[in-house]
């Protein structure tokens, strides 16, 4: 979670244009629970499991 100074929340400072929501209208706790983050941080965990067995399939 990264936080932009005008209050905006996004789920990775790699990927700034997945804005999860804003300090302005809503709680760290409200945005971090939110179906809109969960279902960011479940993506890049499915990418993170994914790369990790491509990478032990190949030997790497």
């Amino acid at each position: 979670m990264d936080l932009f100074p005008n209050g905006e929340v996004i789920s990775c400072k790699i990927f700034p244009e997945f804005s999860v929501g804003d300090l302005k209208n809503d709680s760290v706790f409200d945005i971090w629970h939110s179906d809109k983050f969960t279902k960011k941080r479940q993506c890049f965990l499915q990418i993170n499991f994914t790369m990790k067995k491509v990478k032990r399939s190949s030997g790497m």
